[in-house]
């Protein structure tokens, strides 16, 4: 099953896609409606497992990746560490832009030793993606993480606090990759993928 979660200003716009996106698509309404009340990157993974009574391993990918690999290789790694979180890494050239994203040292297994959410002084390039697959293990970790103080919208925190439960592992992608969170990156999105059509 394909979920996708929509706050409830966007929602019919996801339905009226989703009518001509090529294959089933499950939309979910998570009843936000502004900045205020939303319940934040964590909080939709947490309320699609419970909305879908998901119990299975979850691939997550934010709506803001924009790339042009395939995730088989992804999955394929996943199912070979079944037990272990995956999360994908992208090793991101412009280190001036390093602060903006969560950056990943990994050890010769490619474990993660270290995750750090926008540091000011990174010490690699891997970023994360934001995509991720969980074992069916790790669902319940979701309620627990939101019980507690830590941030609710920056899924890196929650990968953060999963290290403290579990190994995590990293696949690093090849190819273009473009989170596309802000309008500068939008229209960076929009120049690269028009001259790949």
């Amino acid at each position: 099953e394909i979920i996708l979660v929509s706050n409830r200003k966007f929602i019919d716009q996801f339905q009226d896609w989703s009518k001509s996106a090529g294959r089933p698509v499950t939309i979910l309404d998570d009843g936000s409606m502004s900045e205020d009340d939303r319940l934040g990157a964590v909080g939709d993974m947490s309320f699609s497992v419970r909305a879908r009574a998901i119990q299975e391993p979850l691939l997550v990918i934010a709506g803001d990746n924009l790339f042009d690999f395939s995730l088989v290789p992804f999955v394929e790694e996943f199912n070979r560490q079944v037990d272990t979180p995956v999360v994908g890494l992208y090793e991101y050239p412009r280190w001036n832009h390093l602060s903006k994203y969560g950056i990943v040292t990994l050890d010769a297994d490619n474990r993660f030793q270290e995750f750090v959410e926008k540091p000011k002084e990174p010490k690699s390039n891997l970023v994360s993606m934001c995509l991720y697959c969980f074992p069916a293990r790790t669902l319940p970790w979701l309620d627990e993480y939101l019980s507690g103080p830590d941030p609710k919208d920056a899924p890196g925190h929650y990968i953060r606090w999963t290290m403290s439960n579990s190994a995590v592992r990293g696949h690093r992608f090849r190819g273009v990759w473009l989170d596309i969170g802000d309008m500068e990156s939008l229209e960076e999105a929009r120049k690269i993928f028009s001259n790949k059509r």
